[in-house]
């Protein structure tokens, strides 16, 4: 199967779509080079390759690498879909299928210690920040979101999410934030923590308790500048977010819409089967709707604190003030809020979510949040 360079929404799909029902292991052919397209479609992709990794008996990838020295890996390693990839295949192949899966796996293992590490954006590309977790591998506590005491390595806490919003900004848009507008900075540390805090409790095991087999979670942000125009070209294909990037409008003296992109990632069961504690098979595409709607809710939880359940509410309600957008991907269902046209709306009134795509989807592998904020 093979991965085109051009990393969009649309390919993500056709990924998923290929993979729905077969019975037999599927070689992915990766393109050295690639670009991401607004909207999350490099992450997209991600999850494309997690679904892909998770039905593979034997995870086989080729390159066109000409052997292990001609630099190939190297770039290869250095995007986020060729490095989940290399982390959770089990043989990858030069051009003339000879086997470089040993010199691959150094130089993908040798960039996730980078991203793992107290300076994750010296291993991130330009104007963008990527922390990965390779749970199968015991890679699961980067440095920037986990804290270590002498017997373990938690979480951080809200309040230390504080410095990993910092660190996302300082790395996407150094030069926007000024004193008079730190709102941002909380709202982008509040998603922050939800939502990789549901993949610390929910993604790293199966709706059984099971640990999942090639476990990766991630999170990747990163700055878009683009002329009106182009963004228009760009996003032409999503009618949906067309839609709301046609309101987008440069900001005073700025020649470019600006755009924060933000999304979070994992290989976990997804929302409906942990909500409703059933594999997918058993769930009908009414049934997950309502879970998936119903995980949106206040205090929607299993736990019996009083105050948990509030973390999506939470999403939500910041891409509501901030006038953002919102894209979910989870088992069998593509969904989408335009949040700045529900600035109105109180906290914990549910967003709407609206199908992508009126087509039928395939099941894909854990969950992926994207979300814009503009700028």
């Amino acid at each position: 199967m093979q991965v085109e360079s051009a990393l969009n929404i649309a390919q993500a799909e056709r990924i998923i779509r290929q993979m729905e029902g077969r019975s037999t292991d599927t070689t992915l052919i990766l393109p050295t080079n690639s670009r991401g397209n607004v909207g999350g479609g490099e992450p997209a992709v991600v999850q494309a390759i997690l679904t892909w990794a998770s039905s593979q008996g034997s995870a086989r990838i080729g390159t066109y690498a000409q052997g292990p020295s001609d630099g190939q890996l190297d770039t290869l390693t250095g995007h986020l879909v060729g490095l989940c990839s290399a982390l959770t295949c089990d043989w990858a192949g030069d051009i003339q299928d000879h086997d470089l899966t040993a010199e691959l796996r150094e130089l993908a293992l040798r960039r996730l210690r980078g991203l793992q590490g107290p300076a994750p954006q010296r291993w991130s590309r330009g104007a963008q920040l990527e922390i990965l977790c390779a749970d199968h591998l015991g890679w699961s506590t980067p440095d920037t979101l986990y804290a270590t005491s002498e017997s373990s390595r938690r979480l951080l806490s809200r309040r230390e999410f504080d410095r990993v919003a910092d660190l996302v900004l300082e790395q996407t848009i150094p030069d926007y934030l000024a004193p008079s507008e730190p709102g941002i900075k909380a709202g982008l540390a509040d998603a922050l923590y939800e939502l990789f805090r549901n993949t610390e409790e929910y993604a790293r095991m199966d709706e059984n308790g099971n640990l999942v087999r090639r476990s990766i979670r991630g999170l990747h942000a990163r700055k878009q500048a683009i002329s009106r125009p182009g963004l228009a070209k760009m996003v032409e294909a999503s009618p949906s977010l067309a839609a709301y990037c046609a309101r987008l409008a440069p900001r005073p003296r700025r020649r470019d819409i600006q755009l924060l992109e933000v999304s979070v990632f994992d290989a976990g069961p997804g929302y409906a089967p942990r909500w409703l504690r059933r594999p997918l098979t058993e769930i009908s595409r009414e049934e997950e709707v309502e879970a998936i709607q119903t995980c949106f809710a206040k205090h929607a939880t299993h736990k019996s604190n009083a105050t948990a359940g509030m973390g999506l509410c939470t999403v939500v309600d910041i891409l509501r003030r901030g006038g953002g957008f919102m894209r979910l991907r989870t088992g069998r269902q593509s969904l989408y809020a335009d949040l700045a046209l529900e600035a109105h709306k109180a906290y914990g009134e549910l967003p709407e979510l609206r199908p992508w795509q009126t087509a039928r989807l395939a099941p894909a592998t854990g969950t992926l949040f994207t979300f814009l904020l503009p700028l």
